[in-house]
């Protein structure tokens, strides 16, 4: 462990993520006070005494040592590493997982305790968001299932053997698209295209009337500008048969969509046709 003069400056930087918070403000300093606290990037090595040291340092400076200050400016990658610690807890907060409530007497989790590293944390919320985003899914399945969903969603095209294609209309529709699929319609980040004739959501739809791919189409420009599968994935070539036979359907280009995905490669000519 470093000597570090100024720990309680690692406490008030934490605490700037979090707005007023105190909860969130506990679970973030716990987490990452004592990783914040082991990093030399985060630091500033002191050669000479500052000239505002308090008397307890004066007293140790020739005897201890060497000593560090804390200096966020010195990590550039540290705020993005809190932003998504604190994006991490937000969720786990909100899902009420099991470890938020298993508490010691100062009201911090035991389990954000144990953290050693940032590579220590991402390990642990990559677990918590797994889950998360498996609840999440099964919550929208349930929906897609059981619930009349007319409001939000418009079937524009159906394919013989069930499959068929709707147009999300509501911040719902996209919240549920997002959440069975797991990507970022439903975060909410597309909301404010709703409303508009501009950009428009798509999604193809299976038998069960479960989302297979996710689009998102610019009507004025005349191209889909996204097509998603599961995890923003590359979609199954038997999805972009029907996903190619709409766009052709609305006079749509569907090339610049498909090459944002890694290993891109052009359909066959009978995919088209």
């Amino acid at each position: 462990m470093l000597n570090i003069i100024n720990t309680t400056d690692i406490d008030f930087y934490l605490k700037n993520f979090c707005g007023a918070d105190t909860r969130l403000q506990t679970f973030l300093i716990a987490a990452l006070k004592n990783v914040i606290q082991q990093r030399e990037s985060s630091m500033e090595l002191l050669s000479s005494l500052p000239l505002d040291a308090p008397e307890w340092l004066r007293q140790k400076w020739h005897d201890g040592g060497p000593w560090h200050r804390f200096d966020a400016k010195k990590d550039i990658r540290l705020a993005g590493r809190v932003f998504d610690a604190v994006s991490w807890l937000e969720a786990a907060i909100e899902n009420d997982m099991a470890w938020t409530n298993q508490l010691d007497n100062k009201g911090r989790p035991r389990k954000l305790l144990q953290i050693s590293t940032f590579e220590h944390l991402e390990t642990i919320s990559s677990k918590d968001r797994r889950q998360i985003a498996d609840k999440k899914r099964k919550a929208a399945e349930r929906v897609f299932l059981k619930e009349d969903l007319t409001r939000d969603f418009e079937k524009i095209m159906d394919f013989d053997n069930g499959f068929y294609i709707v147009r999300l209309k509501t911040k719902k529709a996209l919240a549920l698209e997002g959440a069975y699929l797991e990507h970022c319609m439903a975060d909410g980040d597309y909301d404010y295209c709703l409303g508009g004739n501009v950009t428009q959501f798509y999604s193809l739809r299976d038998s069960n009337n479960l989302p297979c791919v996710s689009m998102c189409v610019e009507k004025d420009q005349r191209r889909m500008t996204q097509v998603r599968g599961r995890r923003n994935s590359y979609p199954k070539e038997k999805f972009i048969a029907y996903v190619a036979t709409f766009c052709s359907q609305i006079y749509v280009d569907l090339s610049d969509a498909l090459s944002f995905h890694e290993g891109f490669k052009l359909l066959r000519d009978d995919v088209w046709s």
